[in-house]
């Protein structure tokens, strides 16, 4: 997808979430464009919008069987979003692709739908045929037009449903930076408040403040603060861990240190730290633990 004029790539992450209504689920919800780094929060909202506006539009032309069908398919897709695990697109990594079921299993939206109400059979068979096709594109199918019609859904309300993806595994820059950064901050005053007999206090109250904000942070990711739901963000899921873990051990060791400046001074035979690196590939971290005899 390339910009109106200019020739350029769209990136994946500012593509549209969606080929019928774009970004009118988050834009609706929150009032502004989506973050690239928003990109679970906004395939959330855009099924939670999609589920709500499907029961407000349900068609009067249905019959009685269509009518409970179709509320109950989109109960099951409730079901789906809430529990927050969508697929991967593996295969193409300069576009935002739909993919019925990826390489880990995971399913998406209209597949699970499928799977739900007339087996895996068939949701594995259009994903055979169509892992990465748009619902528009999936003309030459007529079992999955005759689910549609059975399930009370047209095909283009099947095509609001489906969702787009980009390809997993990136950690936003901005993310990596400022974990790096607070990480760096974390290190220096453990090691200050280890080496220092006593350590200043402001080093206590400054460590207690960074892994504060390194627990939050990570937490963030993994807790989304609109929905209070756990969201499963997509390649910075172990990079967020590791900032629960350094924030919270840097926190209780400043603490510790804070208010036990004498003791931790005197005879002091062992020493504990920590380290954490982070780039947008890759995330390490690890515990240091020495001992004087």
């Amino acid at each position: 997808m390339a910009l109106a004029g200019s020739g350029r790539q769209v990136p994946p992450a500012l593509q549209p979430v969606n080929p019928v209504i774009g970004d009118e689920s988050f834009v609706a919800t929150f009032g502004r464009q989506p973050r690239p780094e928003e990109e679970q929060l906004r395939v959330y909202t855009h099924l939670r919008y999609v589920e709500q506006l499907l029961r407000k539009q349900s068609p009067a032309h249905l019959s009685e069987a269509q009518q409970q069908q179709r509320s109950r398919v989109l109960d099951h897709l409730k079901a789906y979003y809430e529990r927050g695990v969508f697929p991967a697109n593996y295969d193409y990594p300069g576009e935002r692709k739909p993919c019925f079921i990826d390489r880990d299993g995971n399913i998406c939206a209209v597949g699970y739908l499928v799977e739900q109400t007339a087996g895996r059979a068939l949701a594995e068979a259009i994903n055979q045929r169509h892992q990465y096709s748009r619902i528009s594109e999936m003309k030459d199918l007529p079992e999955l037009s005759a689910w549609a019609e059975s399930a009370g859904l047209t095909l283009r309300e099947c095509a609001m449903i489906q969702p787009e993806y980009v390809p997993p595994g990136a950690i936003t820059k901005d993310y990596a930076t400022r974990s790096a950064l607070v990480g760096g901050l974390n290190i220096a005053t453990t090691l200050v408040q280890q080496k220092a007999t006593p350590a200043p206090r402001w080093v206590s109250v400054l460590g207690m403040a960074g892994g504060a904000f390194a627990f939050y942070d990570g937490y963030s990711h993994f807790i989304d603060p609109y929905y209070g739901t756990y969201i499963i963000p997509q390649g910075e899921n172990t990079l967020s861990l590791i900032n629960m873990a350094s924030g919270s051990t840097a926190f209780l060791l400043s603490t510790w240190h804070l208010f036990h400046r004498e003791k931790a001074s005197q005879n002091r035979k062992a020493d504990i730290g920590f380290f954490q690196t982070a780039s947008r590939t890759g995330v390490g971290s690890g515990i240091v633990f020495t001992r004087r005899f």
